[in-house]
């Protein structure tokens, strides 16, 4: 239960801040008051997460305490990666949060919880004939709100730290084209405008290409949902083709970034954290089905 409640709280604390963002006028979207109204209302949702587990669930004082203050420190490593623009919190708060998680699956079966939540859901489960424990709800409605926007922050901290790690290189102009060799011959060339026309302002002039893949604030979640879904249905060559298929999609964008670009490694970073993460929350789902 305590791991359901940790990846729970920290799934609708995020979801909290970015709905006050949403909400927030555009015009102020960065000003200090947004900021402020964000971080009060995910601190909310922390605190009433814990006052639940312990009148609700008859979670231990003890542990609520221990919940509450590491829903509060990760609030604060992700506004810092938010808004000020500081990654290496969240990546440290989202190793600790699989060292909650696995506490939390040990801690369980010594804990005998019993509050009026538990008992109506019971209650409930009998009458509707609900084949689920209310552990495996709580963890599965977390690790949903877990996938969606909390592993978005996840994902951009960890292309913020490498791509910052990386030293400045000069961008190499050659090749301006790529020819395909058989036997000797050149069969298909390939100019470099071909793959990527540079993009202009309205006065003509060219200007800068808006760095970064795009739509995997989207993309993203659905992709995590998925294979996450497919995992728990033993849908493993779904899975390798729903991989394979993304790596073909983005290769054109990939190809037309050229050699000085960062947009591969953005790819292999991106993905390798988020499969990683659905992977993880597929065996926590199946780890609390049978415990």
């Amino acid at each position: 239960m305590i791991a359901a409640i940790v990846i729970l709280t920290v799934g609708l604390a995020d979801i909290a801040v970015e709905l006050s963002q949403l909400f927030a006028k555009p015009q102020r979207a960065t000003t200090r008051v947004p900021v402020t109204v964000a971080l009060i209302v995910a601190s909310a949702v922390v605190i009433a997460i814990a006052v639940i587990s312990t009148f609700g669930l008859g979670l231990p004082v003890a542990a609520t305490v221990a919940l509450a203050l590491f829903g509060l420190l990760w609030v604060a490593a992700a506004s810092l990666s938010r808004w000020a623009g500081r990654n290496v919190p969240l990546l440290v708060a989202a190793l600790a949060l699989v060292a909650a998680v696995v506490a939390g699956l040990a801690l369980s079966p010594a804990l005998h919880l019993k509050g009026p939540l538990i008992s109506a859901f019971a209650s409930f489960s009998a009458g509707a004939g609900f084949g689920y424990s209310l552990q495996l709800t709580i963890g599965a409605i977390g690790v949903v709100l877990f996938l969606t926007q909390s592993m978005n922050n996840i994902c951009k901290a960890a292309l913020g730290r490498a791509l910052a790690s990386e030293p400045a290189t000069e961008v190499d102009p050659t090749p301006n084209r790529w020819d395909l060799i058989l036997r000797g011959r050149t069969v298909a060339t390939v100019e470099k405008g071909a793959l990527a026309a540079p993009a202009h302002s309205s006065g003509g002039s060219p200007v800068a290409a808006k760095s970064g893949l795009r739509g995997g604030r989207v993309i993203g979640p659905i992709e995590r949902l998925a294979i996450a879904v497919l995992a728990l249905f033993g849908a493993q060559p779904v899975i390798v083709g729903l991989l394979a298929a993304k790596g073909i999609v983005r290769f054109p964008e990939i190809a037309a970034d050229g050699r000085g670009g960062s947009r591969a490694e953005e790819f292999l970073v991106g993905s390798l954290v988020s499969w990683s993460s659905a992977g993880l929350a597929a065996l926590l789902i199946l780890v609390l089905r049978n415990s």
